[in-house]
């Protein structure tokens, strides 16, 4: 299983300390690779092991723009959005899941 996330985060500080703190989530997409069968990992695709994210470009659910991956600091005041592709690996054996 892979997950594609985009996140923005912003925080207000005053005198050195954060006094508020916000994250909006500005995409989720969960996507299965491969599956097993008979102890083989078959792929979805033809292609082995292979996979890719269409980038959407409009926000979740709205019609705004999607924003690039940024990060901004100003007195006061922060900000950044980040995008992570996180992929879940189930093996037989010893170690079974690693991220």
């Amino acid at each position: 299983m892979s997950q594609f996330e985009g996140v923005c985060t912003a925080s207000v500080m005053e005198r050195g300390m954060t006094v508020y703190n916000a994250s909006k989530t500005l995409l989720s997409k969960f996507q299965v690779l491969w599956t097993r069968e008979n102890d083989v990992a078959v792929p979805r695709e033809p292609t082995e092991f292979s996979f890719s994210f269409p980038i959407p470009t409009t926000i979740q659910g709205t019609n705004v723009r999607m924003p690039h991956s940024y990060a901004t600091m100003h007195t006061g005041l922060g900000a950044d959005v980040t995008f992570t592709v996180r992929v879940d690996v189930f093996k037989k054996g010893l170690r079974r899941h690693e991220r």
